[in-house]
């Protein structure tokens, strides 16, 4: 008798699974470092996002990167709302 359990997918309940999956969308707005990042455009392997400018919501440099490198650039980072993010 073994034992040590074998841990796979189907051992590990769903919602333990979907925990650190994240949704991408157009639109979405995520903050890290005090750093503003918007989606502009969304496709299968790829992302536009936008780097906001925190003191002018307006004004922000835009980006093309692939999706993994996006996930990658916001990893840790939380999704908020426009209107939660102060004015400064």
């Amino acid at each position: 008798v073994r034992s040590m359990e074998r841990h796979n997918s189907h051992s590990v309940p769903k919602s333990v699974r979907l925990r650190y999956s994240m949704r991408l969308h157009q639109n979405q707005l995520w903050t890290k470092d005090g750093e503003l990042y918007r989606i502009v455009h969304l496709e299968r392997l790829s992302v536009d996002y936008k780097q906001i400018n925190p003191e002018n919501h307006e004004e922000g440099v835009h980006f093309s990167v692939t999706k993994k490198e996006f996930c990658r650039l916001i990893k840790g980072a939380k999704e908020v709302q426009l209107k939660d993010v102060p004015e400064r």
